[in-house]
């Protein structure tokens, strides 16, 4: 499998970075972040299952986040970068923040919940 180019730019003596690559991967983590948040959430009881979706997809956009930090990716790039994932995992994060009912919650926290005796 051929090395991917560096996401921080071209080199001084050598071809620019193939874009079209290093937004597939972009992509590919940014589907991989989402599909494993899904299956996590899947997992909980009903009510809280969106609740947990939307916990884990803030998560995951604050890892994005840290990471593209610590790799050193540009801000503003001609190209898919880390920020811009964890921006597309908070957004959506956010917008499945307004689906979330805190009645339903509560109900299904307090179904879950064992009672002591």
């Amino acid at each position: 499998m051929a090395d991917l180019p560096s996401a921080k730019g071209p080199s001084l003596d050598g071809p620019g970075p193939d874009l079209a690559a290093l937004n597939h991967q972009s992509l590919l983590r940014l589907g991989f972040a989402f599909a494993v948040s899904l299956l996590a959430a899947s997992t909980a009881p009903p009510g809280l299952a969106l609740p947990l979706l939307n916990s884990l997809l803030f998560l995951c956009g604050a890892v994005a986040s840290v990471a593209a930090a610590v790799v050193g990716d540009r801000l503003l790039a001609p190209h898919f970068t880390r920020w811009d994932e964890a921006a597309a995992l908070t957004l959506l994060s956010l917008v499945l923040d307004w689906f979330v009912d805190p009645v339903a919650v509560e109900a299904a926290l307090r179904a879950a919940t064992p009672i002591a005796p």
